[in-house]
């Protein structure tokens, strides 16, 4: 590894095992996590993995203002931290290591080193910020040669960055900001080392990292893309975010309709269950929706009368995830009767058209008085009310029809006894 070993990864602190005993949840959450640093203290390098992977601090500065928190300063000279070694330090077939780096100034083509486990003449592994390339890169010795990953570019000055490796038996990869970057392959093992891990720089070749490191992790084993993602967005200390739930609700079990009317019908049905628990219910006709509901029963308005409905009830969790619908056919009440139908349904539409041409009046005198007896008979009027003027007609023409019924018709007429 000689002249190449790198300067302090720019400020990528070497991530320590996740098994904290101060982590709340860390360690159950995220398996093989062997040493976790926040670098919230000023005076303190604290293994949150809870695997006592303690650190001490040389030369460091801290600043309250990192990714997460407060966060180590690294002058690039001489600044490092030094944790000791430890049986959970000790990796054969894998490992990764990770941290959140903030360079400053130019970072040129001189290593800097993030994390760095070393051995006896060399390293086992080490994350850069900056190398020779002038990329970032990762590096694990695998058998007796070492394996370097880069990076796709030069990490920027005075912003934060996340870079992680990891080494699974058959490769080296390196991730930055939760992006796989570049895989090397490289199958075997790593070799045994009883030497100190260090963040911020190395004392193989004196690399030294310039800028701040927080939130530094080290585990036993490689981590999939989605666990480093998740590492990056969640805190040294605190629990990882929960997975987003995806799972459905149950469909509503026995649904039934009740109280059918001629425009609304009552549906009812049994609780559905959900991992998270059940939000609410959706109402459906005819497959769009119509309504919600908070309980296990609905009213259904707004319908024809004697038509036929498929009315649909399914589930939805606070996540939004919709189980699939119960569905039920329901025809709904007959349509009320009324004078209309009475007149209509014995004959069609043309029986009622020729009825109502039947109550005109008109005609001869001997006319009239027949149509007015007929209509009485059938309808059971008991009085006639005569319109003697239409469309226009003249009002000679008017008061000459007026004085032909009052002489021919209507003397008949009061001569009927109703």
């Amino acid at each position: 590894m000689a002249p190449r070993l790198r300067t302090f990864l720019c400020g990528m602190s070497m991530i320590v095992v996740l098994s904290s005993a101060g982590v709340s949840g860390a360690a159950a959450a995220t398996p093989g996590l062997v040493a976790a640093y926040s670098f919230d203290s000023a005076t303190a390098v604290s293994d949150a993995s809870g695997n006592g992977n303690t650190g001490t601090a040389k030369n460091t500065g801290w600043v309250s203002s990192g990714k997460y928190g407060g966060a180590l300063s690294f002058d690039g000279t001489s600044s490092w931290v030094t944790v000791p070694d430890s049986a959970s330090l000790h990796f054969s077939n894998g490992f990764t290591v990770e941290a959140w780096v903030n360079p400053s100034g130019s970072l040129g083509s001189a290593w800097q080193a993030v994390a760095v486990k070393e051995r006896t003449g060399g390293i086992v592994f080490g994350l850069y910020a900056n190398s020779n390339r002038s990329l970032p890169a990762a590096i694990a010795t695998v058998g007796a040669t070492e394996q370097t990953a880069y990076g796709s570019r030069q990490l920027r000055s005075a912003r934060w960055t996340h870079l992680a490796e990891t080494f699974d038996g058959s490769a080296v990869r390196i991730y930055v900001n939760g992006t796989l970057r570049s895989t090397t392959l490289a199958a075997g093992s790593l070799p045994a080392s009883t030497s100190p891990l260090r963040f911020g720089g190395d004392s193989v070749a004196s690399e030294f990292f310039r800028g701040l490191i927080d939130d530094a992790r080290v585990y036993s084993r490689a981590l999939s893309a989605s666990e480093i993602t998740s590492d990056l967005n969640t805190p040294v200390g605190s629990a990882p975010a929960p997975p987003p739930d995806t799972q459905a609700p149950t469909s509503p079990g026995g649904l039934v309709a009740s109280s059918v009317g001629q425009t609304s019908v009552v549906l009812s049905w049994s609780p559905s269950t959900d991992n998270t628990g059940v939000a609410g219910y959706g109402i459906y006709r005819n497959g769009a929706q119509v309504g919600s509901s908070t309980s296990t029963s609905a009213t259904v308005s707004g319908l024809a009368c004697a038509t036929t409905y498929t009315l649909g009830v399914d589930a939805v969790d606070a996540a939004g995830n919709r189980s699939a619908a119960a569905t039920v056919s329901v025809t709904t009440a007959p349509c009320a009767g009324g004078g209309a139908s009475f007149f209509v349904a014995p004959g069609g539409s043309d029986a009622m058209i020729d009825f109502f041409l039947g109550l005109q009046v008109w005609g001869t005198p001997e006319r009239c008085y027949q149509t007015i007896v007929d209509t009485q008979k059938r309808i059971g009027s008991d009085r006639f009310v005569g319109v003697y003027s239409y469309a226009g007609m003249p009002a000679q023409e008017s008061e000459r029809n007026l004085r032909l019924f009052a002489r021919a018709v209507l003397p008949e007429l009061n001569k009927y006894e109703v």
